[in-house]
């Protein structure tokens, strides 16, 4: 057993060399763990009196759990009872490694095998008899019925046969010895590989931990000594500098004892890849915020439908409410689109936002307009605008619980207050005060919104407030913001999009983030011709790297807020379509959602729901 981790300590500086040579190709978004880079497994064999002098305190300090190989063989087992049984309340796993630790005494460097523990002198019945009575009497310590294996050095065969196959479910999993980091659709539950520590410093244990985070595989540490009583040995200090990189990075590191590893990998083979992550984005927020997603009637069939039902509880028709598309003539509504989708969240249990009834784009021409082609008088206009909204909001009332009254009023301009839409050129300011108490008698139920964009913007967001607490002082029946949320990897930051939650809940509103997406371009608020940059639409992992950092961000600020944050609500299914494909530059592909095109759940959606 000796030469083994000495071959392995004289490959070792190989093995490091080799880590900077990490193939490109390895898949950045297969990340398996619970959403984390790679999962880590502390294993320590032999039950030795350091592990309960040394190790657990250590483990304990810092919150980690362990697993811990016992044998009867070594030092006096019976003794520790209490200790042991101890360490497994506290939730360290206590692993079969059989009573007598019996090994291959014909291999080179096993003079330590004495003939009565020598597997060439056992049969494959007596070595079972003798694992199983190990498992009764660690189930009389820690009283846990699943359990785990560890090889005693390594060896898995009598005679050619494979001991541990016939009493193979009594285990979740076995450990081995051979060095190896695969990813869990890779791993075998019954030679689970492993890299066994004698004289590693703490650099070398880490730089095993990066390597395994960045191919995104499970990694097994063997420890036997810690700081002394075996010759495979590693001192107190780089094992304690090991458990606080660990604990340090524990938000990209899942460390957990064998059990619970191999339990989960083999959770995740029993489903399909379809069904592997049966707990939708909602699911995840569910004591937070209700999750939408801004739709089209065609999302809503097929296995794109199966999928939103899976991940949103919300809807938002992208189009279909919008003044334009609704309500194309005087005398004409277009109910076929916004229908269907009210009718799919009405039989499914979803909410709905409608969106919007006053909006300077898509706004149809012959509102503005009499019939001799003029321009229509500050009463006219606001007559059809009351018309409108009480016969859309009058039509979904009581289905659709919040609307989006008034959509970008506010001018961009340095200094300007109000866009100079044709609404307020033809009535002032005063529409955006008759929009809201239209809509609210039309359904005094409605929650009503004032939404826009660039909310993160210093000058645009006091602009926001401004009118906002006018409207609120005023009577108006205001009953919240909405926050567009149209980001990029370069913005917000976290202080700037806490500042802006801070600004808009002294208001006593409350608020909603209504169409997030996070572009993997920096920001750019006007369209413009396509450059030869352009050209470079690859996803890359720098740009996935960035984009979940800002997802990751946002969502921490969410839940900060989620006492005044009721929703949060995405700009479009995944990244098989989005808006931003033609803005700022048309025909660039973007990837500004959770979702890939094939609906997989990209590095971000892990950033989000791993909290």
């Amino acid at each position: 057993m000796t030469a083994i981790y000495n071959n392995l300590k004289r490959i070792f500086p190989v093995l490091l060399m080799g880590f900077v040579f990490i193939s490109n190709s390895v898949a950045q978004d297969n990340k398996p763990w619970y959403g984390k880079d790679c999962a880590v497994v502390l294993t320590y064999d032999d039950g030795l009196n350091v592990d309960l002098n040394n190790v657990i305190p250590a483990l304990d300090s810092v919150g980690l759990k362990g697993t811990f190989y016992i044998s009867d063989y070594f030092y006096g087992l019976n003794a520790q009872i209490n200790k042991w049984r101890a360490a497994a309340a506290e939730g360290h796993e206590l692993g079969n490694h059989t009573i007598w630790h019996p090994c291959d005494g014909s291999l080179p460097g096993r003079s330590f095998v004495k003939p009565d523990n020598d597997l060439n002198n056992y049969t494959v019945k007596r070595m079972d008899n003798e694992i199983l009575a190990m498992n009764n009497f660690l189930k009389a310590i820690d009283g846990k019925s699943k359990r785990t294996f560890a090889y005693p050095c390594g060896d898995i065969k009598i005679h050619d046969s494979a001991y541990l196959e016939p009493i193979k479910n009594e285990f979740v999993a076995a450990r081995g010895v051979s060095p190896e980091m695969l990813p869990a659709d890779k791993i075998n539950l019954s030679n689970v590989g492993c890299y066994g520590m004698n004289g590693q410093s703490v650099e070398d244990m880490i730089a095993l931990v990066k390597k395994a985070m960045a191919t995104h595989t499970l990694i097994v540490f063997l420890f036997h000594g810690v700081g002394g009583e075996h010759s495979l040995n590693v001192s107190v200090e780089a094992h304690s500098g090991l458990l606080h990189y660990l604990k340090q990075h524990e938000k990209e590191i899942w460390i957990a004892p064998m059990v619970d590893v191999a339990e989960y990998i083999k959770d995740s083979r029993s489903n399909s890849q379809q069904s592997r992550n049966d707990k939708g984005l909602k699911d995840y927020y569910k004591n937070y915020f209700n999750i939408g997603v801004a739709v089209s009637q065609r999302d809503l069939a097929g296995d794109e439908a199966k999928f939103i039902l899976k991940n949103f509880n919300s809807l938002t028709p992208e189009n279909a409410m919008k003044m334009g598309p609704i309500h194309p003539k005087e005398n004409e509504y277009y109910w076929k689109d916004a229908d269907s989708i009210v009718n799919f969240a009405q039989h499914n249990g979803l909410k709905v936002r409608g969106h919007n009834l006053c909006w300077h784009n898509q706004a149809p021409a012959w509102i503005f307009k009499d019939d001799e082609g003029m321009q229509v008088t500050k009463e006219v206009l606001l007559k059809r605008l009351k018309d409108h909204i009480t016969t859309v909001v009058g039509r979904y009332k009581g289905k659709i619980y919040a609307w989006d009254v008034v959509n970008e009023a506010i001018s961009d301009k340095p200094g300007e207050y109000l866009r100079n839409s044709l609404w307020y050129q033809v009535c002032g300011e005063e529409y955006i005060a008759k929009a809201f108490e239209y809509a609210h008698a039309a359904d005094p139920a409605a929650i009503l919104f004032y939404n826009d964009y660039n909310e993160i913007n210093t000058e645009k967001r006091e602009k926001i407030y401004r009118l906002v607490k006018s409207l609120k002082d005023a009577g108006v029946p205001i009953n919240g913001i909405g926050l567009q949320g149209h980001w990029a990897v370069n913005e917000p930051s976290r202080a700037q999009l806490d500042r802006t939650f801070q600004k808009f809940a002294s208001l006593g509103l409350t608020l909603q983030v209504t169409e997030l997406d996070i572009s993997v371009y920096p920001k750019e608020h006007n369209a413009r011709e396509r450059t030869a940059a352009d050209a470079d639409t690859v996803f890359s992992s720098e740009k996935e790297n960035k984009q979940m950092e800002v997802y990751k961000i946002s969502f921490e600020l969410f839940r900060k807020y989620k006492n005044i944050i009721s929703g949060v609500t995405f700009w479009n299914v995944s990244d098989k379509a989005s808006w931003l494909d033609n803005f700022p530059v048309r025909r660039r592909k973007d990837y500004p959602l959770l979702f890939d095109k094939n609906l997989d759940p990209k590095k971000a959606f892990w950033g989000v729901v791993n909290f």
